[in-house]
């Protein structure tokens, strides 16, 4: 999900579903440095953190990274098929 669905409301939702949800945490930068391709995986933030800091490590590992990407093609085309519709 987009970042403007991070919320409580949104992770409880999620949970009375059983679906375990991956929303993005802010903007992701375009062009990155081919060497963030080859950086290690941080270290989990500990129990204590907040919901966000714990998304926002979900989305940096390489599952999370992958499951992410997922929407760019399943999502992302079917948005810009209904704005050039209705332009």
């Amino acid at each position: 999900m987009d970042n403007g669905y991070f919320s409580p409301a949104t992770f409880q939702a999620c949970e009375q579903r059983g679906i375990e949800p991956y929303i993005a945490t802010g903007r992701e930068t375009h062009h990155r440095a081919w060497q963030t391709f080859f950086a290690q995986e941080p270290d989990p933030p500990p129990d204590t953190a907040t919901p966000k800091v714990k998304m926002a490590y979900k989305l940096q590992t390489d599952l999370g990274r992958a499951i992410y990407r997922l929407r760019k093609c399943t999502v992302e085309p079917v948005i810009g098929i209904v704005r050039r519709m209705a332009a």
